[in-house]
């Protein structure tokens, strides 16, 4: 008996590896690439972060004490303050991010060493 339509085949296993290998690294070219603009935000950040921390220092250094500190002292180092707070969570929130990308690297690799098996 012959059976209607055509016969289904089959592709080559190396024709799929190839195709699936071609994939991964797609993947993890973009991975990379985004793991290293995270890496270049954080090591910015945290550069102007310690500028900011070291001018702070120089403004209390310079400044009165609390109790007799100019008004205009006291607004400049409570505004760096806040600022630095929200760029510390914003360090916080890349290191995640950082995790995140490093994990699915690691995924997308063992999937790459999976399908050399």
């Amino acid at each position: 008996m012959k059976l209607p339509g055509m016969r289904l085949f089959a592709r080559s296993r190396s024709r799929d590896f190839e195709n699936d290998t071609k994939r991964r690294e797609a993947v993890l070219a973009q991975i990379q690439k985004e793991k290293l603009s995270i890496v270049s935000e954080i090591d910015g950040l945290s550069r102007r972060l310690s500028e900011e921390y070291e001018r702070q220092a120089i403004l209390l250094d310079s400044s009165e004490e609390y109790d007799s500190r100019a008004v205009e002292d006291e607004h400049l180092l409570v505004d760096a303050e806040r600022v630095s707070r929200q760029v510390a969570s914003r360090l916080e929130t890349l290191n995640a991010e950082l995790a995140v990308f490093s994990r699915l690297e690691g995924l997308v690799l063992s999937g790459d060493r999976a399908g050399t098996a």
